[in-house]
């Protein structure tokens, strides 16, 4: 038995060969959390923007893309000197992938006021309480904080090609640094105009109601139906 996210994973893994009897769409249970708090509104104790810029490492793949460490750097800096010149009430934490990244790359960056480093706290938490996400990429990440009703800008620095917040416009592109700071300043707005397709977006693929739950009774019917002594 397979257990898959959505229903789009099940098409894939049937395409793949598997026999669609033996997969099961329930969800992902690193959902459940941001699905419980996402009403959860935090009283602001400051007029700061709270940004949330969370990284990536594409070598792993989620698409084509030009992807390097030095270019990810380079998208990081061009990110802090535009918030310097256009943003200065703003607070940056910037999250760092809890494994697939190391956090001595970015010390170099503590140097910066207002900037901050995180790598293993809570993403739950970081989101709640940010006011805008910034990631160059969909990534689990991502997708809690379009769970949580984050506005979220995709900034295209290595040019992914299919990103899903992408093409279905669930998320604000910026194409290049020159447009950060207006995209900072209508974010808000892009996704307040595109809620009916993020809710359809997540109901489609991300709301199946307690995934752990359901994992639980697929295994114990499985083996109910193939064990029945053990009951």
């Amino acid at each position: 038995m397979i257990f898959t996210e959505n229903n789009h994973s099940v098409d894939y893994l049937i395409k793949s060969g598997l026999k669609r009897e033996n997969i099961r769409a329930v969800g992902n249970p690193v959902f459940d959390n941001a699905f419980e708090k996402r009403d959860q509104i935090l009283p602001k104790d400051d007029k700061k923007l709270n940004i949330l810029f969370i990284t990536t490492n594409l070598t792993s793949g989620q698409g084509k893309s030009d992807f390097s460490r030095s270019r990810r750097d380079q998208m990081i800096k061009e990110t802090i000197s535009s918030l310097n010149q256009f943003h200065k009430e703003t607070s940056l934490v910037i999250k760092i992938h809890p494994t697939a990244e190391n956090y001595t790359e970015f010390k170099q960056l503590e140097k910066f006021e207002n900037v901050h480093l995180s790598q293993k706290d809570d993403i739950i938490d970081l989101v709640n309480k940010s006011d805008v996400i910034i990631t160059p990429v969909t990534s689990t990440a991502a997708i809690i904080a379009l769970i949580m009703n984050k506005p979220i800008i995709i900034w295209n620095y290595f040019h992914v090609e299919q990103d899903l917040l992408l093409r279905t416009d669930t998320a604000l592109e910026c194409k290049n640094i020159s447009e950060l700071n207006n995209c900072l300043d209508s974010v808000k707005l892009f996704r307040e105009k595109n809620v009916e397709k993020i809710n359809k977006l997540i109901e489609a693929n991300l709301s199946y109601g307690n995934p752990s739950q359901k994992i639980t009774n697929e295994i114990l019917n499985f083996l109910k139906s193939h064990n029945p002594h053990l009951f």
